[in-house]
C-alpha cells in the first residue's frame, strides 16, 4: 500500500502536516512487498489460515492505511484508536524448564544451568509472588518508544487513582496524568480509549461516551484480577476458534 496522495492541492496540504513526525518509511508490517501485506484495517491470514496481526504503529507509521483510518475517524468526530486484526491471537507458549533435584543432596537446579537452591517448607508455603504492574509502566524500547503492554499498565495505574479519588476520569485527565507521573510523551487518547474499549468486551471495566471515560470497574481492578481475566478470555477464544475448525460451532458474523 503506497504513502497517502492527495486528489487535489488542498488534500496534499493536509496529508503534508499528517506525515510531520512520522517514519520516513513503512513499517515491516506496512512494507509493500511484504506476504502478505498486514495494513491496519484489514484482516490478513498466513499461509496456514491463521490470522496475522496488523500494524500497530498508526501514530508513526506514514502508511495510507492509517491515514484513511485516521480520516474516518475524523469524519466520525471519533477519537483514533488503533483497527487491528480481532481474529489474532498471540501465541503463548505451555513448554517450561521443569526442576531437577540432585539424587545425592537433594537440591533443586533447573535444567537451563541455572543456580541450585536447597529445598526448604518454607519455600514451598511460601504464597505465589502477585502479578504487578509495576515491571510494565517504565519499559521503553530502544528507540525510545512505549514498550509491550506499557501503556496498558500505566493506565491501569491512572485509572485506580482516579476511581480512588473518586475523580472522572477522560482520556484527556488520563493522558495528563501519565505525563506528569511518569514524565513520558503525551499518550494517544485514541490509544487509551482502545484500552478501556478492551476491558470493557472482557467485562475487566465500563467506559461511557459523551465524552469518553472510563467509569470503574466490575471486580476489584487489581492488576492480578486483569492479567487473570485477559489469559482466561484468549483461552476461551482460542478454543472457539478451534471449534469452528472442526464444524462444531458456528462462525462469529
Amino acid at each position: 500500500m503506497p504513502l497517502p496522495k492527495g486528489a487535489n492541492p488542498t488534500e496534499n496540504a493536509k496529508i503534508k502536516e499528517w506525515l510531520k513526525g512520522r517514519w520516513k518509511f513503512p513499517s515491516g508490517f506496512c512494507n509493500e512487498h511484504g506476504k502478505p501485506g498486514q495494513h491496519e484495517g484489514q484482516k490478513p491470514k498466513d499461509w496456514r489460515g491463521s490470522p496475522l496481526p496488523t500494524c500497530p504503529s498508526f501514530e508513526q507509521c506514514p502508511c495510507n492505511c492509517h491515514y484513511q483510518i485516521g480520516v474516518m475517524f475524523s469524519i466520525g468526530g471519533m477519537d483514533r484508536q488503533e483497527m487491528n486484526n480481532s481474529g489474532y491471537i498471540p501465541f503463548t507458549s505451555e513448554i517450561f524448564m521443569p526442576l531437577v533435584a540432585d539424587p545425592i543432596t537433594g537440591a533443586i537446579a533447573s535444567t537451563d544451568g541455572g543456580p541450585i537452591t536447597s529445598p526448604r517448607m518454607e519455600d514451598a508455603l511460601e504464597p505465589a509472588p502477585v502479578a504487578s504492574a509495576t515491571p510494565l509502566v517504565e519499559r521503553r524500547t530502544p528507540l525510545g518508544y512505549a514498550g509491550r503492554g506499557t501503556l496498558e499498565a500505566q493506565v491501569w495505574d491512572a485509572c485506580k487513582w482516579f476511581d480512588d479519588n473518586s475523580v472522572t476520569a477522560t482520556t484527556l485527565a488520563v493522558a495528563e496524568w501519565i505525563v506528569n507521573k511518569y514524565k513520558v510523551p503525551t499518550p494517544s487518547r485514541g490509544a487509551i480509549q482502545a484500552v478501556w474499549v478492551r476491558w470493557d468486551k472482557i467485562n475487566f471495566a465500563s467506559l461511557e461516551k459523551g465524552p469518553v471515560r472510563f467509569t470503574g470497574y466490575t471486580g476489584a481492578g487489581t492488576w492480578e484480577e486483569l492479567e487473570r481475566i485477559k489469559t482466561s478470555s484468549k483461552s476461551k477464544k482460542k478454543q472457539e476458534q478451534g471449534a469452528v475448525k472442526r464444524g462444531q460451532l458456528r462462525p462469529r458474523k
